[in-house]
């Protein structure tokens, strides 16, 4: 296993991502760099050597194209209209990332997951993520297995598209969302198509959409939760059954309601309080 230095051997990260062999490290130093990277190979470690390693630039950073144990850490990205794409990768981990300033005409993301499972999202930052039609921090489609921890998302989708929010699951099954931050964004969770899926720990406040949107989603936990809501729903599931909601704590405001249903869902042991005017 060899130590590529960015840009002491290679000026340029595509460049050390081509040049590296199976468990190599890649270690970029200070500096703004550029460039749309594309990763096939697996079991590589591409680190930010520094504290000031910016990647700043359009189209999409990072895209890990089939691969699998590939360690992406402590970039700060900006000024993409794609962050990190995973298309059909395994056991990869995006980590103590910055995203901010993610923006494009329609469908911006911090990070997209394609086809993939097994992959972790941690320790990340997400703020500024908008475009014309709707904005993602982390969207995750078509894919299983994933977790997204201890990460902060604000200022996502604040355009206001309904369908869209800082985490949304499309046709996404069995995940693990759990101990992230939401605030200061339009919705909070969306999920659709999505079944078994775990959602726990998590604080959302401040944002003004619905807090979390399940459609069409069976079989999702809901628990030990803190959220402050801002809206006129804080979750909202519609055309869904069996969701257990259980030890959540949530503060609405006067008028507006906790929980909004269509199906059947198991409710137990939250506590909702209402505040008045």
């Amino acid at each position: 296993m060899a130590t590529i230095y960015v840009p002491d051997d290679y000026t340029k990260i595509q460049d050390a991502v081509d040049a590296a062999s199976p468990g190599d490290k890649i270690r970029v130093k200070d500096g703004s760099y550029n460039e749309e990277v594309s990763i096939t190979k697996d079991n590589l470690h591409i680190i930010a050597d520094g504290s000031n390693v910016v990647l700043d630039g359009s189209g999409t950073t990072f895209l890990l194209d089939g691969c699998s144990n590939v360690k992406i850490e402590g970039f700060t990205i900006r000024s993409y209209y794609t962050g990190i794409k995973i298309y059909n990768g395994s056991n990869n981990t995006i980590s103590q990332c910055a995203f901010s300033d993610i923006s494009g005409y329609a469908d911006a993301a911090g990070v997209r997951i394609y086809n993939g499972s097994n992959n972790t999202i941690c320790q990340c930052a997400f703020s500024d993520i908008k475009s014309r039609v709707g904005a993602t921090g982390v969207r995750i489609y078509n894919s299983s297995n994933n977790t997204i921890s201890q990460c902060d998302f604000t200022q996502c989708n604040t355009e206001g598209d309904s369908e869209y929010a800082p985490i949304k699951l499309e046709d996404a099954n069995c995940n693990d969302i759990t101990k992230n931050r939401i605030w200061d964004s339009y919705n909070g969770i969306i999920l659709s198509n999505s079944h078994n899926n775990n959602f726990i720990s998590n604080q959302i406040w401040s944002n003004t959409g619905i807090d979390f949107y399940l459609e069409n989603s069976n079989n999702n936990l809901i628990s030990r939760n803190l959220i402050d809501s801002n809206g006129d729903r804080t979750i909202y599931i519609k055309s869904s059954i069996n969701n257990s909601i259980s030890r959540n704590m949530i503060r609405v405001g006067s008028g507006s309601k906790a929980i909004v249903q269509s199906g059947s869902i198991t409710l137990s042991n939250n506590s909702i309080e209402e505040l008045t005017p």
